[in-house]
């Protein structure tokens, strides 16, 4: 409702101010349908991302309580989809090292939150489009850029911390073989721009 109020305050002030409305409307309005597609994506990605961890915590009994579980789950959706890196846990999130349900949250929430605005904004605009529509359409360049570094960086980072710590006893030596895989699939990933550990 606050960015409906801007955009009808600004088509006032435009008004006033004697400027053809319907010239800046057709500029403003893909704007402003940018920015709402952009934050109904970061809080549709929060909220799943929310559930699953509130979820996961109270099944698997890391939490005492349903409201610490879902207090828990929300904070470590928005700090993931942020990229903040911090955890309300003392050892961050190392305690969750064989879980797969967690770990894998945890980085598809600073991924897609790690691609930035631009780069959703498009995404959104592309899966909207009908798909009869006859117009094609290209990825930007900043697209295709960063969406190839993005995919270098998930292939490479997890293949070198696997690689180089698979037997460090100070770091993945002492977990079985599965966790070894997702303790390095999620210090290969975490370091490109979240920071949890």
């Amino acid at each position: 409702w606050m960015v409906k109020w801007r955009v009808v305050d600004a088509r006032q002030f435009i008004r006033n101010s004697g400027v053809d409305i319907r010239n800046v409307e057709n500029r403003l309005s893909p704007i402003v349908q940018a920015a709402f597609n952009d934050e109904v994506t970061k809080r549709l990605v929060e909220a799943t991302l929310a559930v699953v961890l509130s979820l996961r915590f109270w099944q698997g009994g890391y939490e005492d309580s349903p409201i610490a579980s879902a207090y828990s789950g929300i904070f470590h959706s928005i700090a993931s989809f942020n990229n903040a890196g911090i955890s309300l846990y003392s050892d961050n999130l190392a305690r969750f090292v064989g879980d797969p349900v967690v770990v894998l949250s945890v980085s598809a929430g600073f991924i897609i939150g790690g691609l930035g605005f631009p780069i959703l904004v498009e995404w959104w605009r592309r899966t909207s489009q009908r798909r009869h529509d006859i117009r094609r359409t290209h990825w930007t360049l900043h697209t295709k850029i960063t969406l190839l570094v993005t995919a270098a960086l998930l292939v490479f980072g997890p293949r070198g911390v696997i690689t180089f710590e698979w037997t460090n006893s100070a770091t993945l030596g002492p977990l079985d073989t599965f966790e070894k895989i997702l303790a390095g699939w999620f210090q290969g990933v975490t370091p490109r721009t979240a920071g949890f550990n």
